[in-house]
């Protein structure tokens, strides 16, 4: 493949990557083989929507050394592994997408396929290493070596998909992602007895086994969301709606979400701006104490 068609599929990934969620902001990266000795790689720290053919980064395969101004991604070393080691392997993607991830720091050693023929065998998942470090690469090549799919899970870091091509790599991680859901529902029914499966009751089950004291009940319904930005001498409140409230710091009679935001900002002077975020998940979390 020639590198200006590899770059511009670097590219197109990074963007289906975003609209797909199996990635969010800059987290992971993504990498297409140019030939035996080059592959090209995304940037560090770059959002994917902004990306230009120019900051997408060329490396070599041998060492993962690159020249120029644009930094490469700090798991170019991982690409680089996975194309001397694969020779069959021509596009790379590394996603934190949401299940995948919790399966890869759940303490399991390999992952059941779970039915998808893309996973091969089953996925193996990678020793614990810093992003970036030795140790991390160490980890992937051992967990690679033993692969007979074309996915393999990081611990605490997410998940490696490669792949022929493009719509291979891709094929991969959006099937990792429906084993994963397989997996975690298989193992809720399996540890609690329970005959179906139901996210509520099984969130229930988890506060039961976690929780600090008595299990609390989930609520009913989820609580409205409001994100904010400061601005000068208070905030600007942003419903989930889209409704907008400009607060000074000194108001009175401020809603209870309102105060939060004020105590926040008037702690923490380096915060600009708050997002909140909600999901049945993250309750469940929060409620464990």
């Amino acid at each position: 493949m020639n590198e200006q068609a590899a770059r511009a599929q670097v590219i197109r990934a990074g963007l289906e990557l975003v609209e797909s969620g199996l990635i969010a902001r800059t987290w992971g990266n993504v990498s297409c083989r140019v030939d035996e000795n080059t592959f090209v790689v995304t940037p560090s720290g770059r959002a994917y929507e902004t990306l230009a053919p120019a900051q997408i980064v060329s490396c070599r395969i041998a060492d993962a050394s690159w020249e120029g101004d644009v930094k490469p991604s700090s798991e170019k070393g991982i690409h680089a592994l996975v194309y001397r080691m694969r020779p069959d392997v021509n596009f790379v993607i590394h996603t934190h997408q949401s299940m995948a991830s919790a399966v890869g720091a759940a303490g399991f050693a390999v992952m059941p396929p779970m039915g998808e023929p893309l996973l091969g065998e089953g996925v193996p998942v990678a020793a614990y290493g810093l992003p970036g470090t030795k140790k991390l690469r160490k980890g992937v090549g051992a967990a690679l070596g033993g692969c007979t799919g074309k996915a393999v899970l990081m611990a605490h870091h997410g998940a490696l998909c490669i792949g022929s091509n493009y719509d291979e790599a891709f094929a991969a991680a959006r099937r990792l992602e429906e084993a994963s859901e397989k997996f975690i529902e298989a193992q809720y029914l399996k540890k609690s007895g329970a005959e179906t499966f139901d996210e509520a009751r099984m969130l229930r089950f988890y506060l039961s086994l976690v929780a600090r004291g008595s299990a609390p009940e989930l609520p009913a319904k989820e609580t409205t969301l409001y994100s904010s930005v400061r601005s000068p001498g208070g905030f600007e409140l942003i419903e989930d709606s889209g409704r907008r409230t400009q607060h000074l710091f000194g108001d009175a009679g401020l809603s209870p979400q309102a105060q939060i935001h004020r105590q926040i900002y008037l702690r923490r002077g380096d915060v600009n701006f708050i997002c909140q975020a909600s999901g049945s998940g993250l309750t469940a979390v929060s409620l464990t104490g």
